[in-house]
């Protein structure tokens, strides 16, 4: 019932944003997501003794990691957990639910917390939540990947994913920029790259 809702949720920002489908948007099952942020607030309030830790495990458990568990159950992405190279450190693995579990509590962070894990949940095609979320999953990639040593670092990725994102954050002409790195990233691969191509995203099929 639209009387039982807070006025955030019901688009209400104040006298000039009444009933707005944008503001909407971003409170999408608020009510849960914000009980649970109050309710782990107040666990983490009551931590002050070296006993309340295992309650305050236990509560984080409860509220985070036990529902993500069963939503990966249930959508059969569990990984295998073992010592082979290939297999998830199920530490780690926990850590990064917990993790995007307590970031769908704010509104926004959530939305960049499902960006990271590939999809695009942008409100109203948002475009700046979406870069924001591809910066920080293909530096993490690579960061990973350079620590345990699977692969080389690819600096160009990551420069043109945060340039993506910076283009947003800070109103510069990233477009332009990104011409340049995907001219660098074709000479670095051994590919002919003319000057003018750092200058104009000329067709593949026109160079």
């Amino acid at each position: 019932m639209m009387k039982d809702l807070s006025a955030v949720e019901r688009g209400t920002m104040g006298s000039n944003t009444r009933l707005s489908a944008f503001v909407r948007l971003w409170t999408t099952f608020y009510s849960y997501f914000n009980t649970k942020l109050n309710i782990a607030y107040e666990t983490t309030k009551r931590v002050k003794r070296v006993r309340d830790v295992p309650r305050f495990i236990s509560d984080v458990f409860m509220l985070f990691l036990l529902e993500a568990l069963i939503t990966e159950a249930i959508l059969l992405r569990l990984p295998d957990f073992g010592d082979d190279e290939d297999e998830q450190d199920p530490l780690l693995w926990g850590t990064k639910l917990v993790g995007e579990q307590m970031m769908a509590t704010l509104p926004g962070f959530r939305e960049i917390a499902a960006g990271i894990r590939g999809f695009d949940a942008s409100p109203g095609g948002i475009r700046g939540l979406s870069e924001i979320a591809t910066a920080v999953r293909v530096t993490a990639a690579e960061g990973h990947d350079l620590l345990v040593g699977d692969d080389e670092f690819d600096e160009i990725k990551v420069i043109r994913a945060l340039n993506a994102m910076g283009g947003v954050v800070f109103k510069y002409p990233s477009g332009q920029l990104d011409v340049a790195l995907k001219a660098t990233e074709r000479s670095q691969k051994g590919e002919d790259v003319r000057p003018i191509d750092y200058l104009l995203n000329i067709p593949k099929e026109n160079r």
